[in-house]
């Protein structure tokens, strides 16, 4: 019951973030995507930039051609490599999540809930996108799928880039050939049990530090099922085992169909 109370005062603290003003040149289209669903989409051909009003958890991504986006004096280049920008929370109320979670109880119940919740990740089929942050930085991404017994990621050619073999359907993907890859497919005895695409996500996040337990907390409390893999393989390396676990049932309960 305690780790109730706290929990929902987590996630109240987490709503007081503010907001941030967001200007976007767009040479295509664009989505804007808000609580779990599509708010707004943009097309142009260039012209005057666009002004947005983003909020914390906002993520905008390039569905077609390229887009620039100016946040404060920062600048991201959207389109075929990294497609998404998200805003996250201010970095205080990050590093007030990371010390709540240091009572393991309250992080695994925080790492249920929040990657139960409906899958603002998930591509247009039934699967989630497979998201990974541009600033990702172990070797390796693991990545668990029930039923899997082969992994391959494809190019934007549906070229192999990669393949494994995993009697366990835990996979361990190469973060050099991920960031070349457009896809995923993971295949199990009988055919195709997950497939959907491989999104690189400019995730904002000041003033959290460079180590995998911190990264790892940042994306279990995104709320973005599709980072699950990632915040996983963060936890694992920073030997947070019970927390990892907590993230596999979600991945492997989660991550299945197809997206195009």
């Amino acid at each position: 019951m305690t780790h109730r109370r706290i929990s929902v005062a987590l996630m109240a603290v987490l709503g007081l973030a503010l907001g941030a003003e967001v200007k976007l040149e767009l040479n295509g289209k664009a989505r804007l995507e808000r609580k779990g669903s599509v708010a707004r989409t943009y097309e142009r051909a260039g012209g005057s930039p666009l002004t947005l009003d983003l909020q914390p958890g906002d993520r905008l991504c390039v569905e077609r051609g390229e887009a620039r986006l100016t946040y404060g004096v920062r600048v991201y280049n959207l389109g075929s490599a990294t497609a998404c920008f998200q805003l996250a929370p201010s970095p205080s109320l990050w590093q007030r999540l990371a010390e709540a979670c240091k009572d393991v109880g309250i992080c695994k119940d925080e790492a249920a809930r929040a990657f139960a919740k409906p899958a603002t990740s998930r591509g247009d089929g039934d699967a989630p996108a497979l998201y990974l942050p541009t600033d990702y930085a172990l070797p390796e991404l693991r990545l668990p799928v029930a039923g899997g017994r082969r992994v391959r990621l494809l190019g934007a050619g549906g070229e192999e880039l990669f393949s494994q073999e995993a009697a366990t359907g835990v996979f361990t993907l190469p973060t050099g050939a991920l960031r070349f890859a457009q896809r995923l497919e993971v295949a199990g005895p009988g055919g195709v049990v997950y497939a959907a695409p491989v999104v690189w996500v400019a995730l904002e996040a000041d003033g959290i530090a460079q180590k995998p337990r911190e990264q790892g907390l940042r994306l279990l409390l995104s709320e973005q099922v599709g980072f699950a893999p990632a915040a996983y393989s963060y936890l694992l390396a920073a030997g947070e085992r019970e927390l990892a676990a907590t993230v596999e049932a979600q991945i492997r309960a989660a991550f299945g169909g197809s997206a195009p």
